[in-house]
């Protein structure tokens, strides 16, 4: 016997054949074997088998395709999918959902989800009541009341809205059809912590198992005589009253330890004590002998080394009173040099600072020249400014008296004077005034040219 594996659109199909030793041509059975669509299909919140549908009797399975709608889990937009028997004789037990369009992702059929994960879920609605979990467990023992999953629903892919969110739930524990604990499967992607807070803050417990354990601990279900027990990831963690007490006396017991152990390292360190002083009294009556026998070599030692000393500083001190007498003269020497070379360019600076004098002063003399020809300049151009405003501010004057009176800003003034060049005085404003029509070069000193 043989075994083809020949790859389909869904995973690896494989064909047996008696005939090893012949060409069997497959083209009739490919339409019917290759389009193998999925396993399972959403009926009404729960997972149906398609496998399990196969094995229905005929007049059940009639029944259940014409009055449920079975729709595609593997697409973000569910769609309608048709539960079709397989036509090859070794597999007249099996069924699919076939799709009437291509799905639009990946993973089983192209959603992204795993054949282990969804095979979890699955597995957690289909038995329902032959496992249970912990909620709380005691951190030390491991113990806790176990929840129980009889007289309980599982619906999956559950929507609960909670804190302004839609959360989908993978499975949902139910109990007189109210949602009471949230079961999540953990294949590549673990539950968020927001979406656990916003589901507990529903009043809604929230579990999580892995897809492998589950997918261990199904495997021989039937053949177990008494519950499932899942480990839940998500479990709340306390402290019970035992194990509370056997922390104490382990605590009591430690500190009687450690108590025991710093007496018997205070009598230690106390004889460790007395010993290193008897060891420290001797070594230092030792020292003592040692170091007078060694006070005596070397006082001996510096009597001779004195002796010595001495008679190489009258050595010294004749030979330092030479090199003296040798660097006074050369000194004096040099000192004379150096007095002629300061001289000499004593007298170069002086020559220097001569030349620098009398060019500085004619290039004072040159600025304080320029300067005065600028103001004169500055003077000139002022007064031409002054006279020019003057003309026309005397034009401004002339051409008003052509047309009306002028008034003059004067006071205290001769008013035979004020007569004789022509000028009048109002009465009512208390003013001189030029009338309309004068000459107004007879009034120039009587105007306000500025």
């Amino acid at each position: 016997m043989s075994v083809l594996q020949i790859p389909a659109i869904s995973g690896v199909l494989e064909i047996i054949f008696v005939k090893s030793n012949h060409i069997i041509d497959l083209s009739m059975w490919l339409p019917n074997m290759f389009d193998t669509g999925h396993r399972f299909a959403i009926c009404n919140s729960q997972i149906v088998d398609a496998d399990e549908m196969g094995r229905l009797p005929a007049s059940e399975l009639r029944k259940r395709r014409y009055t449920e709608a079975f729709f595609c889990h593997t697409c973000s937009e569910p769609h309608p999918v048709t539960f079709v028997h397989q036509t090859h004789p070794k597999f007249y037990y099996r069924g699919t959902f076939r799709h009437k369009r291509q799905c639009q992702g990946g993973g089983i059929g192209g959603g992204g989800e795993s054949v282990e994960h969804m095979t979890a879920k699955y597995l957690l609605q289909k038995h329902v009541g032959m496992y249970c979990f912990h909620l709380t467990q005691c951190v030390d023992c491991r113990c806790g009341p176990l929840e129980r999953t009889q007289n309980s629903e599982v619906a999956v892919e559950f929507r609960v809205k909670a804190n302004g969110h839609r959360y989908a739930c993978d499975c949902m524990l139910l109990r007189n059809g109210q949602p009471e604990i949230a079961m999540e499967v953990l294949h590549t992607h673990e539950t968020t912590v927001q979406k656990e807070e916003d589901i507990r803050k529903q009043n809604i417990e929230l579990v999580e198992f892995t897809a492998d354990e589950i997918l261990e601990k199904f495997e021989d279900i039937h053949d177990k005589k008494r519950e499932i027990y899942l480990n839940n990831l998500r479990v709340s963690t306390y402290l019970c009253g035992q194990c509370k007490e056997n922390r104490e006396r382990r605590e009591r017991a430690r500190q009687q330890a450690l108590k025991d152990e710093q007496d018997r390292l205070e009598r230690a360190r106390q004889q460790a004590l007395r010993d290193e002083q008897d060891r420290l009294e001797r070594a230092r009556q030792q020292a003592l002998r040692d170091e007078q026998d060694r006070r005596e070599q070397v006082r001996q030692q510096e009597l001779r080394d004195e002796q010595k000393k001495k008679i190489e500083r009258e050595r010294l001190k004749k030979q330092e009173m030479i090199e003296a007498a040798r660097k006074w003269e050369e000194e004096k020497v040099e000192a004379e040099r150096k007095k002629k070379e300061e001289q000499r360019r004593i007298a170069i600076l002086r020559k220097e600072l001569q030349k620098a004098d009398e060019e500085k002063q004619r290039k004072l003399a040159k600025i304080a020249k320029e300067r005065l020809e600028y103001e004169e300049r500055q003077k000139q151009h002022i007064q031409s400014v002054q006279d020019h405003q003057r003309k026309i501010r005397i034009e401004q004057y002339a051409s008003i008296l052509r047309i009306k009176k002028l008034y003059l800003q004067c006071s205290n003034v001769d008013s035979k004077e004020m007569e004789l060049i022509g000028a009048k005085f109002d009465t009512r404003n208390n003013l001189w005034y030029a009338p309309c029509g004068s000459d107004i070069n007879q009034f120039v000193t009587l105007l306000d040219l500025n």
